[in-house]
């Protein structure tokens, strides 16, 4: 092996003794290497995980992942709500933790990609050749283009063959198959841009290396003025400045060529392209400047836990932009083919300085609250979610509400609870609907209904606690199971509704749940409920759905539940 190769499984074996205990060389180099390709989206662990479609019939794909604008796309999306013009982009991986680049994978992967980009075959057909777990991650997409063909997409195919130990160029033969893999997604699927790279253990370091910029600068055209807020605990500090619109185009690009998505993440819509108000504001930025810019326009909200100023710079640690996505994007396309000489013109910034978690939430929800916007998008400011964050960090465990904050702290994956994996888990154990949890987890926290149902602020908090270590149990033991990742994935919530119920000698509810002592010595239990759901599941033979409420029945029926 190369100095690269040898460095990087270093890395990546060290991590397996702190932020991934538990799983094998080859299952996290799955993982890794689809977070460092990845690495721009910024996906959560439950994220790269659920996106593992390694196992029997996988294809030669260990990976998908696909993607709407950005962002990521695990179910049939809401068509109604997406823009014109979106981008989609769909990621084969690839991920061998030995051995190099290799032209035999490659044309199984090519086999594979060309028929799940074949729309002419159906669902069931597709099922009959792949497991389970890849026609899930693949659906979406294939559902996006046929159904959303008159948005007029932009379609990206992005196949990557990711190799633990290569540190050289793929043979000849190799690139061959490259090319001709490119070339058959292009007859598949039209006006659509595929590639197909090579990743090995340079490139891997250079992409671990590589981490979001959480400090930028922020030039102001004059001091700006500022008040301090005394009633706000940890002190806030408000100021009101004005921004070069190009001074602001550097700020959201960080230097680079691209918009950093992260700034946004607390905007709860997406952009929207081409409604009216992005119109206007894209009208006022091309035409002959009469006016200045910030007279026409409300302008942008960001939030900063800390800031310093030298002379008219700002230096911002963790800047959010949580009011003017539309603006700013805007901005940016106005901008990002070449910065004209002699621009003016300027944006109102309002600029809010604090530490304080729930000044930032209530600011997060009342600049995003003065349009239309569904309650489901603010989730993450509602006070339960603070308080369940609070109560977890007593037990060891960390309740990612904010994306992504305690992997960035570089807390172990079995320590992170997100709230989608925490609604999961409740719907499981509380409501006995190990189905809904495994068919449509984004549903779990859309719908009004049932996220109030799920997330009552009268429900013991110990149900939360409880229900997130019976999660983490059934995690443990399966990471320690002989089946394939699609298997796992599969049986995960009929295991945790099997364990559940054991543990609880009865259907669990409320009471019970709130109440019941959880600790390592029933880690027995948990597997034999794992074992006992993956005899059934199997059992099942090939094509059966984990997706409706058959298999919950039949499932209880055999284990007497």
């Amino acid at each position: 092996m190369s100095n690269q190769s040898i460095i990087l499984k270093a890395l990546i074996e060290k991590e397996l003794t702190t932020v991934a205990t538990g799983l094998t060389l080859p299952d996290y180099f799955e993982i890794f290497s689809a977070e460092q390709i990845l690495k721009d989206y910024d996906l959560p662990y439950d994220s790269l995980e659920n996106g593992i479609t390694d196992g029997g019939n996988d294809g030669a794909i260990d990976s998908i992942f696909c993607f709407i604008d950005g962002e990521e796309m695990s179910e049939d999306p809401d068509y109604s709500n997406v823009r014109k013009n979106f981008l989609l982009e769909i990621y084969f991986i690839q991920s061998k933790s030995s051995g190099g680049f290799g032209e035999t994978a490659l044309r199984n992967m090519r086999d594979t990609v060309v028929t799940l980009l074949d729309l002419s075959k159906g669902k069931l057909e597709l099922e009959k050749l792949y497991n389970e777990k890849v026609i899930e991650r693949i659906e979406p997409a294939r559902n996006t283009i046929k159904e959303a063909a008159d948005k007029f997409p932009s379609v990206s195919v992005k196949c990557i063959q990711c190799c633990l130990e290569a540190n050289d160029e793929p043979s000849a033969q190799t690139k061959a198959e490259a090319t001709k893999l490119e070339q058959e997604i292009k007859q598949k699927l039209s006006s659509v841009n595929a590639s197909v790279d090579f990743v090995g253990s340079e490139k891997l370091l250079t992409l671990k290396r590589k981490t979001p910029v959480k400090t930028l600068q922020l030039k102001v055209t004059e001091s700006p003025i500022s008040t301090a807020s005394p009633s706000v605990k940890n002190s806030a500090t408000a100021y009101l400045c004005l921004v070069n619109l190009l001074d602001y185009y550097d700020f959201i690009t960080a230097g680079t060529n691209d918009i950093q998505k992260y700034i946004f993440e607390s905007n709860v819509r997406d952009y929207q392209g081409k409604v009216t108000v992005n119109e206007q504001i894209r009208d006022t930025l091309v035409a002959t400047p009469l006016e200045d810019f910030w007279w026409l326009n409300n302008g942008v909200t960001i939030l900063a836990g800390k800031a310093s100023l030298t002379g008219k710079v700002f230096t911002l640690e963790d800047p959010e932009v949580v009011n003017g996505l539309q603006t700013s994007n805007e901005i940016f396309n106005r901008y990002k083919s070449g910065k004209p000489s002699g621009e003016s013109r300027t944006l109102l910034v309002r600029l809010i300085v604090t530490e304080s978690s729930p000044t930032r939430d209530k600011i997060i929800r009342a600049t995003n609250s003065q349009t239309s916007i569904p309650p489901a998008s603010l989730r993450a400011t509602d006070e339960i979610h603070r308080n369940i964050e609070d109560h977890f960090k007593n037990f060891g465990l960390f309740y990612d509400r904010r994306k992504n904050f305690y992997k960035n702290q570089g807390k172990a994956i079995a320590t992170i609870v997100s709230i989608s994996s925490l609604a999961q888990s409740l719907m499981t154990v509380l409501l006995s609907r190990p189905d809904s949890a495994r068919s449509r987890p984004a549903s779990l926290i859309s719908n009004e209904a049932t996220y109030k149902n799920l997330f009552d602020p009268n429900t013991p908090i110990e149900c939360y606690l409880n229900s997130a270590k019976l999660l983490k149990m059934i995690e443990e033991q399966l990471r320690k199971v002989t089946a394939t990742s699609a298997e796992k994935g599969e049986i995960k919530f009929y295991a945790l509704y099997v364990f559940a119920h054991r543990i609880c000698k009865k259907i669990p509810d409320i009471k019970t749940i709130a109440t019941v002592a959880i600790d390592k010595t029933q880690d027995p239990i948990a597997k034999s409920a794992i074992d006992d759901t993956l005899a059934f599941f199997r059992g099942a033979g090939s094509g059966t759905s984990t997706k409706n409420q058959i298999f919950l029945q039949q499932l209880k029926t055999n284990l007497s539940l």
